[in-house]
């Protein structure tokens, strides 16, 4: 019995690997959880946040806990215990079995696998991407055997967080070879393609995604969001607009329509549309963010430090709304304050982030921004 746990373990069943497990030792399984991930939805790269839980019910999860408590310390337990922790958003001890497991089964991919999705979420969870190069020296380790399937979305989102493009993009090739339809692959891949500058083709897998789901809000969204991207902001409209209208549930797709609107200088428009979207989802960030954005463009600076500051609490990460809210603060004579924010943009968003406080254009570079800071101190009225 140990060694069929052990195999079901190596095949990536777990379910069965627990049932193995509490035949073998006596405790009673009422039911065996679903180890299985829930399937990605394309909806979700829609949405700025998403929910860290994996599973919808915990009871089950809590279940296995319990059961694998009472079971003795080895490979297999520990696995499944730090997986069980996973789907109960509890990274740090699901971290905790999971080196164990590495330990004692050094050659098997799955506890390396799954101790690089439980550090990354709980990167996420901390709003932070500290820790995200160790889960992804996790996954490349166990890339291999059976669970090479499991890790390369997982690696695909990683590597695109850390602006890994290329490497995404191999994630996903391969991910599509074995299932030429998982629309998540696909989704992520017009993604890449549009950020990497790649318009063309990003724009023809949306509009193939249109054509296969006419009535599919995301993908309407989705295909708007890259003609905005591209500078195409009166195409995106229509799509925008029908992507709300089919789903009123989603504050994704008025967001983006708020954006578009606000590059044609529609801006009553755009903070209607960016108010709706709020109103569906309030912890939209981005949606903080470019009603934030047209506040300042509006001359409204405290509006927008305002809007600006509860997208920073709401995800520290987003670099922009730091620029953004220190123009604002500057521009309301808190000088240090801007000083700080300012300060705050990180290295990795420098190069691609225009600052309008900043004379001429000058790219936030450490050395351009203080110079520029200066010069609008010396010059520039609150």
């Amino acid at each position: 019995m140990p060694a069929r746990a052990s195999s079901l373990c190596e095949a990536g069943r777990f379910s069965e690997a627990l049932a193995a497990l509490a035949q073998e030792t006596g405790v009673a399984l009422p039911h065996a959880p679903d180890f299985r991930l829930p399937q990605r939805d394309p909806r979700q790269d829609m949405q700025y946040g998403e929910s860290l839980m994996l599973c919808e019910d915990p009871k089950p999860y809590r279940g296995a806990r319990r059961v694998l408590s009472r079971m003795p310390e080895r490979p297999e337990v520990l696995l499944l215990s730090g997986i069980v922790e996973t789907f109960l958003a509890r990274f740090k001890t699901a971290e905790q079995f999971l080196d164990r497991a590495v330990k004692l089964s050094p050659d098997s991919p799955w506890p390396r696998a799954w101790r690089g999705v439980a550090r990354a979420l709980e990167c996420r969870r901390l709003r932070t991407q500290e820790g995200l190069r160790g889960a992804l020296a996790d996954l490349d380790a166990a890339a291999s055997g059976s669970a090479a399937r499991f890790v390369y979305p997982w690696r695909a989102e990683l590597r695109h967080d850390l602006e890994d493009m290329d490497g995404a993009l191999k994630d996903l090739e391969r991910i599509l070879r074995d299932e030429s339809a998982s629309l998540w692959a696909r989704v992520e891949r017009g993604e890449i393609l549009c950020e990497t500058g790649r318009h063309d083709d990003a724009l023809t897998e949306f509009d193939r995604l249109v054509r296969e789901n006419p009535r599919a809000a995301w993908a309407r969204a989705l295909r708007g969001r890259t003609l905005a991207t591209t500078g195409r902001e009166a195409e995106s409209l229509s799509d925008l607009r029908k992507a709300a209208a089919l789903d009123r549930k989603s504050g994704s797709a008025r967001a983006w329509l708020g954006e578009s609107l606000r590059k044609l200088g529609r801006y009553a428009e755009a903070l209607k549309s960016l108010d709706g979207a709020l109103k569906v989802d309030p912890r939209f960030v981005l949606a903080w963010v470019w009603r934030g954005r047209i506040k300042l463009l509006q001359g409204k600076y405290a509006a927008a430090a305002k809007d600006l500051t509860h997208a920073i609490r709401l995800d520290p990460r987003y670099q922009l709304a730091f620029a953004w809210r220190g123009e604002a603060l500057f521009k309301l004579g808190r000088r240090a304050q801007a000083r700080r924010d300012f300060a705050r943009v990180a290295p990795m968003d420098l190069a691609r982030t225009w600052n309008p406080v900043l004379r001429e254009g000058q790219r936030l570079t450490p050395e351009a921004r203080s110079r520029a800071y200066e010069v609008d101190m010396q010059g520039a009225p609150a």
